[in-house]
């Protein structure tokens, strides 16, 4: 019987033409324009899964690292997404659920996710004066002096 997850991913394959096959890692590899998305099912269930893309690699200066704080703040510059420190790169996540989740509506979050993730990437490249969600994001300046 297939789970949650590998239902929705074989709906989403058949629904947009694209070969989309998942792993033995329990990953499954989705181009959404120029992003390559990952998805896996949480360790929770099948019936959720965490959606990744990595939005910068290689040597991160503490810019970049402050600016992924500033946009993980509240999730108010990730849409409610996370970007964690994974070895040299920052991986921006989010949690879908996929319980009665139809293949257009996945599509539609995995776009949305997919136009946000290359947003933060400019973002952190640019030291955060780009045109990215900085307006939302409030200066942390001074906020937890000891």
């Amino acid at each position: 019987m297939k789970t949650t997850f590998e239902a929705v991913i074989e709906d989403l394959a058949a629904a947009t033409g694209a070969e989309i096959r998942i792993g033995t890692d329990r990953v499954a590899e989705i181009a959404v324009g120029d992003e390559l998305v990952l998805a896996k099912p949480t360790d929770t269930g099948e019936e959720n899964a965490t959606i990744f893309a990595v939005v910068s690699e290689g040597e991160l200066d503490e810019a970049a690292l402050k600016r992924a704080l500033s946009l993980n703040l509240f999730g108010r510059g990730t849409l409610g997404g996370t970007i964690g420190l994974f070895v040299d790169s920052l991986v921006y996540s989010m949690s879908v659920r996929l319980e009665g989740l139809s293949a257009e509506d996945f599509a539609e979050k995995l776009v949305a996710f997919a136009k946000k993730a290359t947003e933060i990437a400019a973002d952190i490249s640019s030291g955060g004066s780009g045109d990215a969600p900085a307006a939302d994001v409030p200066d942390l300046n001074g906020f937890m002096q000891v």
